[in-house]
């Protein structure tokens, strides 16, 4: 009976070991897939939006526009995988800012009221929160919860009403609990399926409308994760072919208002003036990459050179000096860290306390922080759009 036990307990722990590696496996291969599409949507986003800033004909624009919309949905779904992935292995970084509530579910609610506008059905918001009250957290994942749960009920709602219902518990101590509840007048769902509507790839089938739903079916999978792994609790209320209702309760700590505020697009594009005359070293083997960030680089009359892997860079480095250093990863030769490294290694110091921005599709945390490790200062995250490059750009640029 002993050895028994002993050859059970050997196996559960054999099976627990493979299981971990199989998910760390997994993990792996999603983010690596997922880098090889984003690079090439990375392109076709990115010059969608410089084609978006050109006078085009009236045709023109909507072809540009199906485009953008096609790559952003190829995008939005690439996105839902590596986020379940980085949730199913636990390897997620939560950040703990200021942020103020009030505005952050605002933001998601005016984004989506388009949405709502076009299926001509009616889109309420009603919020006890004081737009003044800010909380400690992280403000990217609360909006990530309320934008999948109300394009969910946006999704199955051919007409009636969304209500989107928010408060804060407890005000009276520093820890808080925020309280999010969306409702809509859809389709609903019957009990059963009620049990499953937050596990990975559960799509329910409506037979009657034979309606086929679109997407990874990941969009509840991840929001449940989100809350979860903030300790918070979701759940779901459905009456089947009448209205859904979702809520979910996160702990939060109420704390002050930051004195530091992000920089408007406007304020954004005045404060890049000082990148006229910057030069600075790009090197990716992707051409396209290359003519993308060289694009907006020209706007701002930055001059560059273009190096199409690790080496080329190095022997442009020593030759020519540099404000700043925007390098891929993943190259041939020389890679991104690799190439990092050489520059920090340089013995002359007026060169090798550069700025160097990593290029990158892989967001897994694990991999960021061996970026950071070989000496890049920060990491540029694939799909970048022209504003987020120039915050990155000036945040490090040589003054």
């Amino acid at each position: 009976m002993i050895y028994q036990f002993y050859k059970n307990e050997k196996a559960l722990i054999d099976y627990s070991n493979k299981a971990a590696l199989y998910a760390l496996s997994k993990s792996r291969f999603l983010a690596n897939m997922s880098h090889e599409i984003i690079t090439p949507l990375n392109s076709i986003v990115g010059f969608s939006e410089q084609l978006t800033q050109v006078d085009l004909q009236a045709e023109q624009k909507e072809q540009v526009g199906a485009i953008r919309n096609s790559s952003v949905m190829l995008l939005d779904v690439v996105n839902d995988i590596l986020d379940f992935s980085k949730y199913e292995t636990g390897k997620v970084t939560l950040e703990q800012i200021p942020f103020s509530p009030y505005v952050a579910i605002h933001d998601v609610f005016d984004s989506m009221k388009i949405q709502a506008e076009k299926k001509k059905i009616g889109f309420h918001l009603n919020m006890e929160i004081d737009k003044d009250l800010y909380i400690l957290g992280d403000p990217l994942r609360l909006k990530q919860v309320v934008m999948n749960l109300l394009s969910n009920a946006i999704k199955f709602t051919a007409e009636g009403k969304e209500s989107l219902n928010a408060a804060l518990q407890n005000l009276e101590s520093n820890n808080t609990r925020l309280k999010v509840s969306i409702s809509d007048t859809g389709l609903g769902i019957n009990p059963v399926d009620q049990k499953i509507i937050f596990d990975e790839f559960a799509q329910v089938y409506y037979a009657s409308t034979k309606e086929k739903q679109q997407g990874t079916g990941l969009g509840l999978a991840i929001c449940k994760k989100i809350v979860e792994f903030q300790g918070g609790t979701i759940e779901v209320k459905s009456i089947e072919r009448k209205d859904f209702t979702f809520t979910f309760e996160l702990p939060y700590q109420i704390t002050n208002k930051p004195v530091n505020q992000e920089l408007p697009v406007s304020k954004l594009e005045i404060e890049a003036q000082v990148l006229a005359g910057k030069r600075v070293l790009l090197a990716d083997d992707n051409m396209l990459n290359i003519l993308l960030a060289s694009t907006i680089l020209r706007k701002y009359k930055v001059t560059f050179d273009a190096a199409y892997n690790g080496r080329e860079a190095l022997d442009l480095f020593y030759e020519n000096n540099y404000d700043l250093v925007l390098t891929d990863i993943q190259m041939p030769e020389m890679g991104g860290i690799e190439l990092t490294q050489k520059i920090r290694s340089c013995e002359d110091k007026s060169k090798n306390s550069i700025s160097i921005l990593g290029v990158t599709a892989n967001v897994m945390q694990e991999d960021r922080k061996k970026y950071l490790a070989s000496g890049m200062d920060e990491l540029v995250l694939k799909l970048f759009l022209e504003q987020e490059l120039l915050e990155k750009i000036l945040k490090f640029i040589r003054k």
